[in-house]
């Protein structure tokens, strides 16, 4: 028996040192608890219907919306309940399964949820949700002058993680531009990004809370652009690659290390065609790698709650 069930309260006792109410409380909380009773007479078990979410079936077991409140009872926290077994006489706690499944969910996370996202990048970009490509820069970023402004709809349960993969057009691995004429030089970067949710409201936007790391960096030595044949790897023009880690842009990934975003102003990016026909939310930045001439690939990455 465990001390403190009481039937005729219609309470069920869970042991306080493994469910902290504060877990459970909350605006858009919902929490899911079932208890084992055992039939005194009949030697089988049965589920004591503490109100959980309307209509689920989990593991078996039917689950009812659970409107109950919390209350300290010694050591034990009661959940008040009004779906426990009726006929109370023929019932004897046996035991109690401290969690056979507790969900503490927002209430988001319950159904998906459709976003719009806005995103400008010079040159090319990808976006990625939990993995998953989401979209595509539509102009290829071997297009000379490829500045456009992408707007798509995605669907995503959150919490979620925007996964973004941003370059700027090089040639080859010096990371130079029109090698060979006199417009020779290196490329520069930029990018900005903004997602709403299906009322109009930003949910994330680009700014320096965003961890970006890059995975070309070229030239290392900048007097590689004064080079009359740059050839990469040689002189001046050494350059660096990096892999792509290995499920970055999901959510177990541990990204502790990586860099926070560079942000820029709109006269160091010189954000050119598409950039203009977006309203741009107040705090939404223009970001990229710690520069904007020597950092060629990015892979930028936020958690969106």
């Amino acid at each position: 028996m465990i001390t403190g069930t009481n039937f005729g309260n219609e309470s069920i006792a869970v042991p306080g040192d493994d469910i902290k109410p504060d877990n459970w409380k909350g605006p858009g909380r919902l929490a899911v608890v079932i208890a084992t009773v055992a039939l005194k007479n009949q030697n089988r078990v049965s589920t004591a219907k503490v109100r959980a979410l309307s209509g689920t079936i989990f593991h078996g077991f039917q689950l009812y919306a659970w409107g109950g409140s919390w209350s300290p009872l010694g050591n034990s926290w009661v959940i008040q309940g009004s779906n426990l077994p009726t006929h109370r006489e023929d019932y004897e706690m046996k035991h109690i399964i401290t969690v056979l499944a507790l969900l503490c969910l927002t209430s988001p996370t319950l159904s998906a949820e459709t976003f719009s996202a806005d995103v400008w990048a010079d040159n090319w970009f990808e976006m990625r949700v939990d993995g998953k490509k989401v979209a595509e820069d539509s102009v290829p970023i071997t297009t000379e002058r490829s500045f456009n402004a992408e707007s798509f709809e995605f669907v995503a349960h959150r919490p979620f993680i925007i996964g973004l993969v941003a370059k700027d057009f090089k040639q080859n691995d010096t990371g130079l531009e029109y090698i060979g004429t006199r417009r020779q030089q290196m490329g520069d970067g930029g990018l900005i990004l903004q997602v709403k949710d299906s009322s109009g409201v930003p949910v994330a936007v680009s700014n320096g809370e965003w961890q970006c790391l890059v995975i070309h960096s070229a030239p290392l030595d900048k007097s590689c652009e004064r080079e009359t044949y740059p050839v990469a790897g040689r002189g001046t023009c050494t350059f660096q690659v990096k892999a792509e880690p290995e499920g970055w842009d999901l959510s177990d990934f541990d990204a502790s290390d990586w860099p926070k975003a560079s942000v820029y102003t709109e006269r160091e990016v010189s954000p050119k065609d598409g950039y203009d026909r977006i309203n741009w939310a107040d705090d939404a930045r223009l970001i990229w790698g710690p520069d904007l001439e020597q950092s060629n690939t990015i892979l930028c990455r936020l958690v969106v709650e």
